[in-house]
């Protein structure tokens, strides 16, 4: 596991223990168990935390698109409202969701964004896939990191 990875299971854990979050099992398609997986309500953990000033400046934009590929990596391919939802509920949208596929698309880690079909992508590498996705998640966290300081 990465540097970021186990960085960002500790601050989702010690969000979950302080009540701002759930964590739940993961499943695969097939029904087998590959870990835990964080959710945190973006907004109420921001008026619990009252910085809702610091997320309408700069860092909001960042801060969302690590939220989104977040989401994306932990998303079940296979359950394609999941993705989608739960993009709209941080603020974004499907053409959104559609761009990180896209980029993934053209590293040849996944397929194009499937509309219409039982999933919203074919994951080509898996571990290409998670590393892609912490990779961005690593750089993003750093910006808003260094944007707070």
């Amino acid at each position: 596991m990465s540097l970021a990875s186990e960085t960002l299971k500790k601050v989702y854990k010690a969000l979950t223990d302080a009540q701002l979050g759930n964590e739940t099992k993961a499943f695969n398609s097939k029904g087998d168990s590959w870990g835990e997986m964080y959710s945190v309500p973006l907004r109420a953990l921001l008026r619990k935390l009252d910085v809702e000033e610091w997320i309408e400046s700069s860092q909001r934009d960042k801060l969302k698109s690590y939220a989104e590929w977040v989401i994306l990596r932990a998303h079940n391919p296979s359950v394609p409202s999941t993705l989608y939802d739960s993009f709209k509920a941080i603020g974004s949208d499907v053409h959104d969701a559609e761009v990180l596929i896209g980029e993934l698309a053209e590293q040849g880690i996944t397929s194009k964004p499937v509309k219409g079909g039982t999933s919203t992508v074919a994951i080509y590498d898996y571990k290409r896939f998670n590393d892609y996705c912490e990779e961005k998640m690593a750089i993003m966290l750093q910006d808003i990191l260094k944007g707070n300081q």
